[in-house]
């Protein structure tokens, strides 16, 4: 389950100067709205909101395997901009990934009619392909940083190595 579900936060939009007949009590809608000053109250300006351990846990959790999934990277002797872009292309290659699982799944959802499936096939397709020309442009990126810095020949073996993971 991803962490931005448990934390995600229904908001509400409020608008104070406005009151309509579904925001009145019983009585004041028998009254026909009429409403004194005195029986108007603001709502406070903060909210509170709570979240659970087991979300904390979690968040926690997510948090520690991101790094830990990069700990590779970091540890290296690379230059922190080829570090920065090397983690910037998993992410992507993580991101195509999983648009290409979405694909597959749409593909063989038998349950969606043709044209629900030819749509969302059709969104798909367009997000695979934006995300592949962002790993090729991202790629391009590390390639032409590495030969501007002058990067020994052991970083490039490590940063093409990093690449394979």
């Amino acid at each position: 389950m991803p962490i931005s579900s448990l934390l995600a936060v229904p908001t509400t939009v409020l608008d104070h100067n406005r009151l309509d007949a579904a925001s009145l009590t019983q009585p004041e809608r028998a009254s026909g709205g009429d409403l004194s000053a005195s029986a108007v109250q603001p709502i406070g300006e903060s909210v509170r909101i709570s979240i659970s351990a087991e979300a904390l846990n979690a968040a926690a959790k997510h948090q520690k395997s991101e790094k830990n999934k990069n700990a590779d990277i970091d540890e290296s002797d690379l230059p922190d901009t080829v570090k920065g872009l090397l983690k910037r292309i998993r992410e992507l290659r993580e991101q195509l990934e999983q648009k290409q699982l979405e694909l597959q799944q749409v593909t063989a959802d038998q349950k969606l009619s043709d044209s629900e499936k030819a749509q969302k096939v059709s969104r798909l397709q367009g997000e695979v392909a934006a995300l592949s020309g962002a790993v090729v442009t991202a790629m391009q990126d590390l390639d032409e940083l590495m030969n501007s810095q002058n990067i020994s020949a052991d970083q490039k073996k490590t940063a093409g190595f990093l690449l394979m993971k």
